[in-house]
């Protein structure tokens, strides 16, 4: 399996979980998990995982566990179901 990264922008404590689309080369994503205790991170692996159809396993977040501009690494294939079917928010 091919690996690769994508760059997240992830905002916490929002009213609902949601891929919100591109926003220029980053990923833009809201989820309602508070930024607590990897809560947020946790619900942001689990929502691209979902729209990936792969496990959550197979993403990790690799750089900016602290901050909303998150990399994670995950299959090349997942990726590019994500540039095929979010829309592009520029």
């Amino acid at each position: 399996m091919d690996i690769g990264q994508l760059a997240v922008i992830c905002q916490p404590n929002t009213k609902v979980s949601t891929i919100v689309g591109w926003n220029e080369h980053r990923l833009r994503v809201r989820v309602a998990a508070p930024a607590q205790e990897g809560q947020a991170n946790d619900e942001l692996i689990r929502i691209i995982a979902a729209v990936c159809h792969i496990a959550p396993s197979l993403i990790t977040i690799t750089h900016g566990h602290g901050n909303k501009i998150k990399l994670l690494t995950m299959p090349l294939a997942a990726i590019a179901t994500l540039r095929a079917t979010m829309p592009k928010n520029d």
